[in-house]
């Protein structure tokens, strides 16, 4: 094996480790107690995976992002790289909720939408549009005031929570499909509340980490998130706790070999 290629949300790729110029509080909550915090890429579990099965990283992931873009990055990175295939271990993080996708013509680039209610015409409906958490160059408010007039329109004319839902865990299906087709070495973390979702899964196929078939609640409940590690309110998981993941996921991938 050559490369590990991961795919998910902040969970994957090291949400609450954004890299200096973006992000400032967790870092210099983490140094406060004594504790230099590497680069982001270094901070994640896909990391410290990659340095167990001695193999190059590939993160893919992106916070706050969602299932559709799970899929659609993993579909591009798949068919481009087609020679690569044999070697690499696929870890795909599958994410519970709604998270949306649009283009975004004028800035030719995908944004990501979070926060839709059930009822479009609701005066509680808050949500929220970036490219990239922290490093964009207009704040998640400036960047979604934007495009709330627009994004309103296509709220409340075009969309409906059951049937977004419904797509979602089809996309979801056919990516598992391909996946298999092509035979691939992989694994998925996703909720046990979400497996029944996609009919398509091997089962074989779920992490299993004390039980756990998620990498988030595995670290929620073993109390590996950074608020648990240093007491800073952020329910990312921690720098000790990407470690621990990472050691945790090795041991099952020995056991199933």
């Amino acid at each position: 094996m050559k490369y590990l290629v991961t795919n998910g949300s902040s969970v994957t790729k090291g949400g609450g480790f954004e890299n200096y110029q973006y992000r400032q509080d967790v870092r210099d909550f983490y140094k406060s107690k004594g504790i230099e915090v590497p680069i982001q890429e270094e901070c994640t579990y896909t990391y410290h995976l990659s340095k167990l099965l001695n193999c190059q990283p590939i993160n893919l992931a992106k916070c706050g992002s969602g299932v559709r873009r799970l899929v659609r990055t993993s579909y591009d990175w798949i068919n481009k790289n087609e020679d690569k295939l044999q070697d690499t271990l696929f870890i795909f993080e599958i994410q519970d909720g709604m998270r949306m996708e649009m283009f975004l013509r004028e800035e030719n680039k995908f944004g990501i939408v979070n926060g839709f209610s059930t009822n479009p015409l609701s005066k509680d409906n808050e949500y929220n549009i970036v490219m990239n958490w922290y490093e964009d160059k207009l704040t998640p408010d400036e960047f979604t005031n934007k495009y709330r007039e627009k994004i309103d329109i296509y709220h409340q004319n075009f969309w409906s929570w059951e049937y977004e839902e419904q797509r979602t865990w089809r996309e979801l299906d056919l990516f598992m499909s391909y996946v298999q087709k092509l035979n691939l070495n992989y694994y998925v973390s996703i909720h046990e509340g979400n497996i029944h979702q996609v009919k398509t899964i091997d089962k074989s196929k779920i992490l299993n980490l004390d039980n756990y078939t998620d990498i988030w609640s595995y670290t929620r409940d073993k109390k590996l998130l950074i608020e648990d590690e240093i007491g800073f309110p952020d329910n990312h998981i921690g720098l000790q706790g990407n470690r621990i993941v990472a050691q945790k996921i090795y041991g099952y991938l020995n056991g199933k070999n």
